[in-house]
């Protein structure tokens, strides 16, 4: 089985907010498992400097191209169906800096969609289980 579908989140990047893809289409699930080298990571950082928490918008994009926030595919969030939303809550950026922290996907043999939101600096972590089929 393959994901039909990019999934990603929902991400600033300058001023647009833009859908950020983590597993591309097509690709072969169940994919590496959240805490493995090979696992499907990007990295990100605040929007502000001293900001402790931040929403995650898993999105699901199902359109003709193939999304990409930094060349001449971008998609918009109002163009993906969101499945799910959260607040990362907990983050300890240092005094007037940007926190850090990496948004890792993996989708098991059931199609169950896996999160983990990792705090680059301190480890602090949140996980989480979207309980329904891609697709």
């Amino acid at each position: 089985d393959v994901t039909p579908y990019a999934l990603g989140i929902n991400c600033t990047y300058g001023k647009r907010e833009l859908f950020s893809p983590i597993i591309r289409p097509n690709t072969q699930i169940p994919t590496p498992a959240v805490g493995s080298q090979s696992a499907y990571t990007e990295s990100y950082q605040t929007l502000h400097a001293d900001q402790k928490e931040v929403s995650l918008s898993v999105l699901q994009y199902r359109g003709e191209q193939n999304p990409d926030p930094y060349g001449t595919t971008p998609v918009m969030p109002s163009e993906c169906e969101e499945l799910g939303k959260w607040t990362f809550r907990g983050l300890k950026p240092k005094r007037g800096q940007r926190a850090s922290f990496t948004v890792t996907f993996a989708v098991d043999e059931d199609g169950i969609l896996h999160l983990l939101a990792k705090e680059t600096a301190t480890g602090h972590s949140l996980m989480i289980q979207v309980d329904r089929r891609i697709g």
